[in-house]
């Protein structure tokens, strides 16, 4: 049987709660799994993404600061949030062997200690990742 548990990037977070591309892909990873796993530095980076819509995009602030409340109650109320301390060690390595930023890494450190896949929406990171081992376990959109 399939492991039900999946390390979620603040990318998939943020889609999951603002208007983002590939809807129908994030949405059918979410369905596919029960347990999710996150980093706590994921509330600040979806609260970013926030600022970002309001302050530079001009979107609707109230509006944007329901979905944020929304998103921050996805963290709470269903992900499994592990202290990015706890990770370091492992996610500087990961970093500097693949030249991903430190905050990636933690997603993938995640992977590598609860042995579950990680998903993200970070076209950046997936373009880092293409010639490591990190590809073959990384879920995404992206051909």
């Amino acid at each position: 049987m399939r492991d039900k548990r999946i390390v979620l990037d603040s990318s998939i977070i943020v889609a999951l709660h603002f208007p983002e591309p590939f809807s129908e892909w994030y949405e059918k990873i979410i369905e596919q799994y029960d347990e999710f796993y996150t980093v706590d530095i994921a509330y600040s980076e979806i609260a970013n993404a926030a600022w970002k819509r309001i302050s530079l995009f001009k979107n609707p602030r109230h509006q944007i600061l329901t979905n944020l409340n929304k998103a921050l109650q996805f963290i709470d109320n269903l992900c499994t949030i592990l202290r990015s301390r706890d990770l370091i060690t492992r996610s500087i390595s990961i970093a500097t062997d693949c030249g991903a930023t430190v905050y990636n890494a933690l997603l993938l450190s995640i992977a590598m200690e609860q042995d579950i896949p990680p998903a993200t929406l970070d076209k950046a990171l997936v373009g880092k990742l293409r010639d490591t081992e990190y590809i073959d376990i990384l879920l995404h959109p992206y051909t």
